[in-house]
């Protein structure tokens, strides 16, 4: 796994029931780490030599699942499946290229990953099965010193989304401003995002899709122009009234 800048660690395993950890970035070697694993046919526990190992559930924990995709297997560790699922969603996995963030068995990269990943029942229902787009309806707080924005969009749990998703945010009329959205709350059809990050603020009407990097300029530009139609106040015209002369 890796970012190819802070964040590239490896695990490698043993016949004689032994690994090896190495964790590097730019300035050189973060953490490493030997000790014994046992295998299984859905994790592997790993089990280190030192007592006084400092563990980052980003490279590397106790215990981790194996998850099959294809003819592809990647280890995720329990506190990181969320992010599994949203990179899933996203479109970063997965990846055809040697980096990213999860643990995926070398060589696995150049394998086809068909059908969903076998995340079991509980993360399953987290994988959205085609990719979302809409239209933010409000902004309830806007960003402040000690406080992230809150908005509501127009999509919920009738279709698909879940507390812990992320969304990404653009407008084809806004072309420097950027968002990312999480899930913190949802309704039926209705759903309150948390803006971790934001470049420029986020307005009514943005688009927010689920996978990253899938904004359209076109069919986004309609959904924009449609959208401030409909916020727009009803106008009743000019009221008149007739003297009799």
């Amino acid at each position: 796994m890796g970012d190819g800048f802070d964040l590239n660690a490896v695990l490698m395993f043993g016949s004689d029931g032994r690994y090896a950890f190495h964790w590097h970035g730019c300035t050189g070697t973060i953490a490493e780490s030997s000790g014994h694993y046992m295998a299984e046919d859905r994790a592997v526990s790993l089990r280190p030599d030192s007592t006084t190992f400092r563990r980052d559930p980003r490279t590397f924990t106790d215990a981790m699942r194996r998850i099959t995709w294809g003819e592809r297997e990647y280890l995720i560790a329990e506190e990181r499946m969320l992010a599994f699922v949203n990179a899933v969603n996203s479109g970063k996995e997965p990846r055809g290229a040697r980096f990213g963030l999860f643990y995926l068995r070398e060589g696995d990269d150049r394998k086809p990953a068909l059908g969903l990943p076998a995340v079991g029942v509980e993360w399953t229902q987290f994988i959205l099965r085609q990719p979302l787009t809409g239209s933010v309806l409000r902004v309830e707080q806007r960003e402040t010193s000690n406080q992230r924005p809150i908005a509501v969009i127009d999509a919920g749990a009738s279709a698909g989304l879940k507390a812990g998703m992320i969304l990404y945010a653009s407008n084809p009329r806004r072309p420097h401003f950027y968002a990312d959205l999480t899930i913190v709350q949802v309704e039926e059809t209705q759903a309150r995002v948390r803006v971790p990050f934001q470049y420029n603020h986020v307005r009514v009407c943005d688009v927010w899709h689920s996978r990253r990097g899938a904004a359209q300029p076109d069919a986004d530009e309609r959904r924009v122009a449609a959208c401030l139609r409909a916020a727009q106040p009803v106008s009743l015209g000019r009221a008149h009234r007739s003297k009799r002369r």
